[in-house]
């Protein structure tokens, strides 16, 4: 983004983010071009006769297609949880900023009025009001499912943590190479970096790391997942709080912010149309602000409060529908970011940022140059070609989404893969355990079963059982032994033999 932001620009603007936020390109400008145009001659509405000026370059406006737009703000469910804990990760701070600054979406409706040439395009910011818990914030993937997969990996980390620091003090004896005790180790030796024996990990094979790399590919889609999860329910607004007309609008009983030249056109419908009375209820509440009407919302939503806003569609928001183009070769794609309404043929999109966002304040500078250029003069009186955007419509469908459903195959083929891994280690596990029982017979001498006796000139035998030592006559060591290893051949070993004499099982 930072790319596309700075083609717009003759040099990169390292500084921008640490500028303090600048304000946004606000109605006067959109005044000063729209007048502009409307001076020119052969413009629409450019009447000498005409005494309002401004009402012409909003009428101007209208006809070209930027229409006005309402915003309402749906109150976060979080935003007054000043004492929860902020969160790690790309998902935790997405959390964070939707849990301090409220949900910043917009979904645009394009409704005609009664007026054939004007046409209304309603953007409410929509959110979770009736579902707060965490777990219904991504029914789509059914995230119970994933909040318990991702549990259930924490734990299994706990686990091979604890397995690997127990790893020092299991000896080498106890646990040899192939033992279970000795996978864990590596398991945990590879995955969390747990220093582990040398014998142990020299025994680390391909399936291991096989293992080792497809987990972490699984917990990076995984991750993948949750977060997209997140963004998608961040940026999708419910269709049950949005508004089609004023009469909603009306009956929401909401302060409408509006600025002078915006309140001073309504006004004028209000005077045409004296039987709607949606429209004035709505200009009861309204109060006027010089102020940008989006940082009014936006402080409605950081504090908590449930605000509405009505402001024109500037010609501005066509830079950013350009850098979108640009990006997409030219496709219309809707990431659930942006919202598009079609009015008289010419797409249009509009973005939204949270409070303090570096990219609002890129992209607020970013038009301020743009307009200084004259490059939104440039595209109200040469670039509206109303024929090239209803060519490029009728390639491309309305809406392209991207949503979770489309890593959907990616995540099946790393689980899948997961699989296959996890299924080719335990074969080849068994298989080296069985082919070393193969090589090492089960009769073969083992140092822990091996019995050691020893007849002196004196009589004396002493007899050795791994850690088990014996010492008397011949007769009381054939007893002893022969209770603890149980083999009636010790006894007839030992009784026939005076010298050194090694019996094994």
């Amino acid at each position: 983004m930072r790319y596309l932001l700075e083609t717009f620009v003759s040099k990169p603007y390292p500084e921008v983010c640490r500028r303090k936020p600048a304000p946004a390109v606000a109605v006067p400008q959109l005044e000063w071009n729209a007048g502009h145009l409307a001076e020119q001659p052969g413009a629409p509405g450019a009447s000498p006769q005409d005494p309002r000026p401004l009402f012409r370059a909003l009428r101007h406006l209208d006809m070209l297609g930027c229409t006005l737009q309402v915003g309402v703000s749906v109150e976060n469910p979080f935003a007054r949880s000043h004492k929860r804990k902020g969160l790690g990760g790309v998902a935790g701070l997405a959390l964070n900023e939707w849990a301090a600054y409220g949900n910043f979406t917009m979904q645009a409706f394009t409704s005609p009025t009664r007026q054939a040439n004007l046409h209304y395009e309603w953007a409410v910011p929509a959110g979770l009001v009736h579902k707060a818990g965490l777990t219904n914030l991504f029914n789509e993937l059914e995230a119970d499912v994933w909040l318990c997969v991702l549990a259930a990996l924490l734990l299994m980390a706990a686990a091979l943590r604890v397995t690997g620091g127990c790893a020092a003090a299991v000896s080498i004896r106890a646990a040899p190479a192939g033992s279970i005790a000795c996978l864990l180790a590596v398991l945990a030796s590879a995955m969390l970096g747990v220093p582990a024996s040398s014998r142990w990990r020299r025994t680390l094979g391909s399936p291991v790391r096989v293992v080792f790399v497809s987990w972490i590919l699984f917990v990076l889609v995984l991750t993948v997942a949750y977060q997209s999860m997140l963004l998608s329910r961040l940026t999708t607004s419910v269709q049950d709080h949005n508004i089609h007309s004023l009469a909603e609008l009306a009956e929401l009983d909401l302060p409408v912010c509006m600025s002078p030249s915006v309140l001073h056109y309504v006004k004028m419908m209000a005077d045409s149309e004296a039987e709607d009375a949606s429209l004035a209820a709505v200009l009861q509440r309204a109060k006027v602000t010089t102020a940008d009407v989006f940082g009014v919302a936006f402080e409605a939503l950081a504090v908590g409060r449930n605000m509405s806003a009505l402001w024109p569609h500037e010609a501005t928001m066509y830079a950013l529908q350009r850098l979108e183009h640009r990006y997409h070769e030219g496709k219309t794609v809707d990431y659930k970011m942006h919202s598009f309404g079609r009015v008289l043929d010419l797409p249009m999109s509009f973005l939204l940022f949270d409070k303090g966002s570096p990219l609002k304040e890129q992209a607020d500078h970013v038009l301020g140059r743009l307009g200084e250029a004259g490059i939104m003069t440039h595209w109200l009186s040469v670039d509206t070609d109303v024929k090239r955007w209803h060519a490029l419509r009728g390639r491309l469908p309305d809406h392209v989404v991207l949503s979770v459903a489309h890593v959907k195959p990616v995540f099946c083929l790393y689980v899948l893969g997961h699989a296959i891994a996890l299924t080719a280690f335990v074969a080849e596990f068994w298989t080296t355990r069985a082919m070393h029982r193969l090589v090492s017979p089960p009769s073969a001498k083992r140092p822990a079963e091996t019995v050691v006796a020893m007849s002196l000139k004196s009589g004396v035998v002493v007899a050795a059982l791994g850690d088990v030592m014996v010492v008397g006559s011949s007769t009381e060591v054939v007893n002893q032994m022969g209770k603890i290893v149980g083999l009636s051949a010790v006894r007839k070993r030992l009784a026939s033999s005076g010298n050194l004499d090694v019996t094994s099982k």
